[in-house]
């Protein structure tokens, strides 16, 4: 079977359609495509922590960077 994901952010196929993709790529037949929709640049997390504070000093493309990374490092 082909499946296409597509996933707003790089890391959301972890929240969402990550434990069925394991399933698939353990059946082992199926040709599975991801695309990743934004590079992430103005998506974090909000709050008073230390992460929020140091992403809200980054720049949009830093923060990019970031996510595309984090998006590596998953695959």
């Amino acid at each position: 079977m082909k499946i296409v994901i597509f996933e707003p952010h790089p890391d959301d196929l972890l929240f969402g359609p990550g434990p069925i993709l394991l399933e698939w790529i353990k059946e082992g037949d199926h040709d599975i495509h991801v695309v990743t929709v934004t590079d992430g640049r103005t998506c974090y997390r909000s709050g008073d922590d230390k992460f929020s504070a140091d992403v809200a000093s980054m720049t949009e493309d830093d923060v990019a960077e970031m996510r595309i990374n984090e998006a590596k490092k998953i695959n």
